[in-house]
Order: C-alpha cells, then structure tokens, then sequence
C-alpha cells in the first residue's frame, strides 16, 4: 500500500526556494516515501511516536507519519 504525501504550506515555499538542482535531490527523496515511509536513512525524532527526519544534503526532511482507517499519510516539513 502507498502512502498519501501531504506537503506543508511552508515546506512548500521553502522548496521553491532552492537551486533546481537542490529542488529535484529533495523532491526525488519525498516522492521514495509514499513507497516506504521509514527509508533506511531515516531518524525517529526523539520523545514523538510519529515524527521522524531524513538528512539531504545540507537540508533536514521531517515530518509526522499517520495511519487512519481508510489511508495513510505522510505530513512533511523542510528545515535548513
């Protein structure tokens, strides 16, 4: 089953920000998790059941992975 990438408002802008080249490392990497969203690179954020972090390049990807009934979701944030 995939997952459902949810983009936050302000991880979005923060990614148009970027060199293109920088934009498409860090796009490739998000698009790899509605396949697997626990990547063998990936860190659990210490004291949170959810939150985890992926380092890309200079940058760290967060974000907060939710399972529901119907889908699952995977809320992402972009911190430099």
């Amino acid at each position: 089953m995939s997952y459902e990438l949810l983009i936050e408002r302000n991880a979005e802008k923060d990614l148009k920000k970027l060199e293109d080249s920088v934009f498409r490392k860090i796009v490739a990497k998000i698009k790899k998790l509605a396949a697997n969203p626990h990547p063998r690179d990936g860190k659990k954020i210490a004291g949170s059941q959810n939150d985890w972090r992926i380092r890309i390049g200079d940058y760290i990807f967060g974000g907060d992975i939710r399972t529901y009934y119907v889908y699952k979701q995977v809320i992402c944030s972009l911190w430099a």
